[in-house]
C-alpha cells in the first residue's frame, strides 16, 4: 500500500512542477510581448512585428524544452523512474528545440546585428545544445554591438552639444 501511494504521489507533484514551469514561461512571454512593443517601434512596419511575433515564438519554445529537459532530469533523478514518461519529457524537448533553433536561425539571417536575438540565440545553444564556445562567441558579439552603439550615441550627443 505504501509503495503504491509512493508511487502515485509523485504523479501530482510531477504536473504541478510542470505546471508551476509551464505557467512561469507564459508570464514572461506576456513580458516579451510587451518588448515585442518596443521593437516593433524601433525596427516599424510590418517587419518589426514579424520579427516580434517570431522571436517571442522561438522564446518560448525554447523555454519549453528547457522545462521539459529540467523534468526529465527530475524524474531520472528518482528511485524508480518512469522510464516512458522522460522519453516522452526528452521528445517534447527535442521537438520544442529544434523549433526554436529553426525561428532564430532564420531571425539571424534576416537580422544578424540584433543584440537581444543574439543573446537568446546564445543562451539557447548554451543551455540545451551545451555548444558554449559558439554561445560564448554570440554574446560577446552583441556585447561588442551594444558597446558600438553606445559609443556612437557618445559622439553623437557630443557633436550636438558643440553645434549648440
Amino acid at each position: 500500500m505504501l509503495r503504491n501511494a509512493r508511487r502515485t504521489n509523485p504523479n501530482i507533484i510531477e504536473r504541478w512542477i510542470v505546471y508551476a514551469l509551464l505557467h512561469e514561461i507564459e508570464v514572461k512571454d506576456g513580458s516579451n510581448n510587451q518588448q515585442g512593443v518596443q521593437i516593433q517601434n524601433k525596427e516599424g512596419g510590418q517587419d518589426g512585428v514579424t520579427y516580434s511575433l517570431r522571436f517571442n515564438e522561438a522564446t518560448r519554445y525554447y523555454s519549453y524544452s528547457k522545462a521539459y529537459l529540467t523534468q526529465a532530469f527530475i524524474m531520472l533523478a528518482r528511485d524508480n523512474p518512469d522510464l516512458n514518461k522522460i522519453m516522452m519529457y526528452i521528445d517534447y524537448a527535442i521537438v520544442n528545440e529544434k523549433l526554436s533553433k529553426e525561428i532564430f536561425e532564420d531571425l539571424l539571417r534576416r537580422h544578424s546585428n540584433s543584440v537581444q536575438l543574439l543573446r537568446a540565440y546564445g543562451f539557447l545553444l548554451r543551455d540545451i545544445y551545451r555548444e558554449d564556445e559558439m554561445a560564448l562567441q554570440l554574446i560577446n558579439q552583441a556585447n561588442d554591438i551594444e558597446m558600438d552603439e553606445k559609443e556612437r550615441k557618445n559622439k553623437s550627443l557630443a557633436l550636438q552639444k558643440v553645434k549648440v
